[in-house]
């Protein structure tokens, strides 16, 4: 049975348009189309320029920031161009080091710092960064939804793994990396991971193998502004079709992924468990069912299951 929170939260789709997903219909077609032409482990990897800010050093541990140009700029409208990124670590250091991907409309760092502090408790270092058409790299005024079409979902999606990618390659650099991130953040993490031509260590939490399962068969299908896309007869198997471009199922399992820890809430309405058992059984990975939990309060109740999947995913890959 899905939790009474999620079954609660879709209301708001019906009392407030300005919730609506893709508002704006589908956007540009090229945009459209990068669903189907994503990234994989044969790509290069793209590398960062990077300059860290100074050391601020807090109880337990200690934060620098830096701010850089995003390796796909060239695809992206001018504000959205600049990638800002928090590197918090545990205040002695570490050589491991996770990239946390943002949620769907997380505008802020705030709740991924919260996880970042605990897992610096547990001696693992994080990356966070904001995401194209979020927070500081906004482009429509703050009361309007960040992506107002399908095109621009896609073009957010094929940065955030671009950037993802850039940042886990940066992770080496200094040890061991992994990927890991909550609901559309897992997802982008376990698609980096999935992408990669090296070992990481990867906990997608909450996660779907791809967007189209959470946007068709989750609550969302009840925010999706059907006849901006011209109407849900019409609309709903292209729609299909176009996610399921980017469904992490579409790429090969590689050596590292039965190391890999995925993490469901048992009455998870958005993010409904099967999509994660789904990812599971095409890595061959453990999945770690939560009980009781919906996707609300798997996030804000149990943080410490989620910092304990990402902290035994490095072990796995150390072992491996």
């Amino acid at each position: 049975m899905v939790h009474l929170i999620d079954r609660l939260a879709p209301l708001g789709f019906l009392l407030d348009r300005r919730s609506k997903v893709f508002a704006e219909g589908w956007g540009q077609d090229e945009h459209v189309a990068l669903f189907g032409t994503g990234l994989t482990a044969a790509d290069p990897l793209p590398t960062l320029d990077v300059a860290w800010g100074r050391k601020e050093e807090h109880p337990g541990f200690r934060l620098r920031r830096a701010s850089m140009t995003s390796p796909v700029s060239d695809l992206l409208p001018h504000p959205a161009r600049a990638l800002t990124v928090e590197w918090i670590e545990p205040a002695q250091g570490t050589d491991r080091t996770v990239v946390l991907f943002p949620a769907w409309n997380d505008e802020t760092f705030d709740a991924r710092r919260k996880l970042a502090r605990l897992l610096a408790s547990r001696g693992i270092g994080s990356f966070i960064a904001d995401i194209a058409f979020y927070g500081q790299r906004r482009l429509q005024p703050g009361n309007r939804p960040a992506i107002g079409s399908v095109g621009d979902f896609a073009l957010m999606g094929y940065t955030a793994v671009a950037e993802g990618r850039a940042l886990v390659a940066l992770a080496t650099e200094s040890g061991a990396a992994g990927a890991s991130g909550y609901s559309m953040g897992g997802n982008l993490a376990a698609y980096v991971s999935a992408s990669m031509p090296r070992r990481i260590a990867t906990a997608p939490l909450a996660a779907s193998h791809g967007p189209g399962p959470v946007y068709l068969e989750g609550a969302l299908r009840r925010a999706i502004d059907w006849k901006a896309l011209g109407g849900r007869v019409d609309a709903v198997d292209r729609l299909r079709d176009v996610l399921g471009g980017a469904s992490v199922l579409n790429l090969p399992s590689l050596a590292h992924h039965p190391a890999a820890v995925i993490v469901a809430a048992e009455r998870d309405g958005w993010v409904l468990p099967e999509f994660s058992r789904d990812l599971a059984a095409h890595w061959g990975a453990e999945l770690r069912l939560v009980h009781g939990a919906g996707h609300g309060t798997l996030l804000w109740r149990r943080k410490d299951v989620l910092a304990d999947a990402i902290l035994d995913s490095f072990h796995r890959i150390g072992e491996a």
